[in-house]
């Protein structure tokens, strides 16, 4: 029951949010099993857990390290066991030498 009540909120999520972008300084960046964790922290303290799966990074080529300033874009994914909020990541751009406006 509560799998399949996280599956639903998966796809209400999905279907309202669709793909996003986000921007802010990576932290908490691990791997495991060759996929990428970490969160993306904004100045203001708020967060979210990211994942870049191994398939991805073949295409992505990016090279996270902590504090770094990135913009991330993918879709909002619930782990249906868990009930976990995650940022799956697609593109990465960094920011890291982006001027100030």
């Amino acid at each position: 029951m509560i799998m399949e009540l996280n599956r639903m909120i998966d796809e209400a999520v999905n279907n309202v949010a669709g793909d996003v972008t986000v921007h802010g300084k990576v932290s908490d960046l691990r791997t495991s099993g060759g996929h990428i964790f970490c969160r993306i922290v904004e100045d203001g303290g708020a967060g979210i857990r990211a994942i870049l799966w191994r398939h991805e990074q073949r295409k992505i080529r990016a090279d996270l390290s902590l504090g770094q300033d990135i913009a991330c874009s993918g879709r909002v994914s619930i782990h249906h066991m868990n009930g976990s909020l995650s940022l799956i990541i697609k593109e990465i751009a960094d920011e890291s030498n982006k001027e100030v406006e």
